[in-house]
């Protein structure tokens, strides 16, 4: 196996690809960190009692 980079293209900035990387790699852990905290908020509303008090009128 041979290593290769026949799909880089040499005319473009190094930064912009490294700061596209980051940016999407970002974007996947701002997404899984709210997606856990929003299923951990859904799991403690499950399991806390609702307390409903009537008044009688």
């Amino acid at each position: 196996m041979q290593m290769s980079l026949d799909g880089w293209d040499y005319g473009t900035s190094t930064a912009s690809f490294f700061v596209h990387w980051a940016c999407t790699v970002g974007l996947y852990a701002f997404l899984t960190h709210y997606a856990l905290a929003w299923t951990r908020h859904l799991q403690r509303r499950a399991a806390s009692p609702v307390i409903q008090i009537h008044e009688n009128t």
